[in-house]
């Protein structure tokens, strides 16, 4: 571990003596992360989510669709309404739904460009076309090869949908960029509320869910029809059997969401806090913490119990990525400090998270 620290700081102390090298290696690895990150979400789509109904050997209405909420779920309510004008080629459902999946992102990257900032609006929009094209092109033979699988898992498709897609996100968060879509608003608003970003990515997306139960239950097609053992539908007397399947994908819908939310949130620490109390016995380490991080913190002072010594209890909240290194210059400065670290689930006042670039 010792020389793989001192091979990280000679190789960042080389970086900062050759920033042109610094900010290529940065643009680099942003825009493999990008691409990665575009991958597993359009992978999770194609595979899971929508998987393709012309596989062969295959029925048609075996593999349902699960709603996946954000723009790739606008995209599928406005690929529902298509189905039900006659559209059902699967080449041109995969196209009308990377088209409208990149249009529906237009005006989230400005957001993203006039509010969060210009380097994270910029990789938002490579991984938005990114996942566009990946979606169309992925090869079909390896991608039916896979959703073929799953044919009478829905629970699987729904847990497998919502790891590869929070994946996706986590990784764009984790590198200050985003998979786009509400992923931006998310952000958006997490970072001026300093609430958890899992939590608004499940209320968005349940909006969608709860739309395309609304459109499936009014203007079920083929695909649902099968799957809901139909043959001939007669309203109301097939209703209940049809309302039933519909909700049946909506739960698998949920499952999937919740399973996306809680990857995005074990994986990505921006925007989750601790509070750091410090009991210590040098009264200028509340001084160095300030100089080292952008937050302020509150100083008590008390009385060792045993010792009978005067001690210093400071009390600090930062963001859970900003823990080792706060507990790393603790321990810096007094060896003898007892730390105590405490995860907070919300937090009130000014709390500086630093800003996109």
């Amino acid at each position: 571990m010792r020389r793989l620290a001192k091979i990280r700081k000679k190789f960042d102390n080389y970086m900062f003596d050759h920033p042109i090298l610094r900010n290529v290696s940065f643009y680099t690895v942003g825009l493999l992360f990008c691409l990665l990150s575009a991958f597993l979400l359009s992978f999770s789509i194609r595979t899971f989510i929508t998987p393709s109904q012309m596989i062969p050997g295959v029925e048609q209405g075996d593999l349902p669709r699960i709603v996946s909420g954000g723009m790739s779920g606008f995209a599928q309510n406005i690929v529902k309404i298509f189905q039900m004008c006659g559209v059902t080629d699967e080449n041109l459902v995969n196209t009308i739904q990377s088209v409208f999946y990149a249009i529906l992102n237009v005006p989230l990257i400005i957001l993203a460009f006039l509010k969060i900032g210009k380097k994270f609006a910029i990789f938002s929009a490579i991984n938005v076309v990114a996942t566009s094209l990946f979606i169309q092109f992925l090869p079909a033979d390896f991608i039916d090869g896979i959703s073929i699988h799953f044919t009478n898992s829905l629970l699987a498709r729904g847990l497998f949908g919502g790891i590869f897609s929070g994946l996706s996100t986590a990784i764009a968060f984790k590198v200050n960029q985003s998979a786009g879509g509400l992923d931006i608003l998310s952000f958006y608003f997490a970072a001026r509320k300093n609430k958890s970003v899992g939590s608004y990515i499940v209320l968005f997306n349940a909006c969608i869910v709860g739309l395309y139960a609304i459109l499936s239950l009014f203007s079920p097609d083929v695909f649902q029809l099968h799957f809901a053992g139909i043959d001939n539908y007669v309203f109301p007397d097939n209703f209940l059997t049809l309302f039933s399947s519909i909700l049946t994908l909506t739960l698998f819908s949920i499952v999937y969401m919740f399973a996306y939310a809680l990857v995005v949130d074990l994986i990505n620490a921006r925007n989750k806090k601790v509070q750091v109390q410090i009991i210590t016995e040098r009264p200028t380490l509340s001084d160095i913490l300030i100089a080292n991080f952008p937050h302020s913190a509150t100083t008590v002072q008390g009385l060792g119990a045993y010792s009978k010594r005067e001690k210093t209890i400071i009390y600090m909240v930062v963001s859970t990525s900003e823990t080792k290194h706060v507990v790393k210059v603790i321990q810096t400065a007094d060896p003898n400090a007892f730390i105590n670290i405490i995860n907070l689930q919300q937090v009130y006042g000014k709390f500086f998270i630093r800003p996109m670039e």
